[in-house]
């Protein structure tokens, strides 16, 4: 019964923990925009759930919380993907 609310909080941290990483590299990359985009909405995944979810309008700012994340998450491994080997710190 506590095995799936656990694989959830992991994937969950480790959704936030990519957005922080890849923010930190389009950071170094001077892509500043889309890295303070991608903090914000890991930090937006780490607090609004836990405090709306005991709320009537919990879910509703759920449902826009995790398609924005989604969306977010898509833009900023696209970006990072799409990178010359050379800025990825190859030769």
């Amino acid at each position: 019964s506590g095995a799936p609310g656990l694989g959830f909080a992991v994937s969950m941290i480790a959704w936030v923990v990519l957005l922080f990483v890849a923010g930190r590299r389009l950071n170094s990359r001077g892509q500043l925009r889309l890295a303070w985009i991608s903090r914000g909405v890991a930090v937006a995944l780490l607090t609004v759930p836990p405090l709306l979810m005991a709320t009537s309008f919990g879910s509703v700012v759920l449902y826009i919380v995790l398609p924005t994340a989604y969306l977010v998450t898509t833009a900023v491994v696209r970006k990072l993907v799409a990178a010359p080997a050379s800025s990825l710190g190859r030769s």
